[in-house]
């Protein structure tokens, strides 16, 4: 028998997605603002946060320790393979949820990939200034190089959401 909490809190899950469907109407704005309320109060969203940091923080060893190559596919791939296995948890929630909950994490984790990498490319300006060594030129990254990583993380999720039952 499953503990409480956890009978409660699918129950709240189970409203605010007949909510959501029934939110077509205008009349039903505010219940459908509480059912998005009541789904991100849920343990399944924390969990995707926790699994989010701890991806974002694999990233970044990642990306600091490295000398193959990147290896950012693999982690990212461990990253919905863990968030798979955690929401498999919750059974009986809708795919909108489960999507939701995937691209949480997902972009959690490349929030903070991105806040590392930034971090150490100014340890290393700093460094190089200090030596008095000219900066180094680079190019800008391409116009679309931020949607096309926005877009491959909602895929990836999409498809993991999916997977999930």
């Amino acid at each position: 028998m499953p503990a409480p909490e956890t009978v409660c809190t699918l129950q709240k899950a189970r409203k605010a997605e007949r909510l959501i469907k029934s939110a077509a109407s205008p009349r039903h704005t505010e219940e459908f603002a509480m059912s998005i309320l009541i789904a991100a109060g849920s343990p399944l969203f924390a969990r995707a946060i926790l699994v989010g940091c701890l991806g974002g923080v694999g990233l970044v060893l990642g990306y600091r320790f490295s000398t193959r190559g990147p290896i950012i596919l693999p982690i990212y791939a461990a990253i919905l393979f863990v968030a798979s296995l955690t929401f498999a948890q919750f059974p009986g929630i809708s795919f909108p949820v489960r999507f939701s909950a995937v691209l949480l994490a997902m972009l959690v984790a490349t929030a903070i990939a991105m806040a590392g990498v930034l971090y150490h490319a100014e340890q290393e300006r700093r460094k190089r200034a200090e030596r008095g060594l000219p900066p180094v030129e680079c190019n800008r990254a391409p116009w679309w190089g931020a949607p096309f990583v926005f877009a491959s993380v909602t895929a990836a999720s999409a498809g993991v959401a999916a997977l999930i039952r």
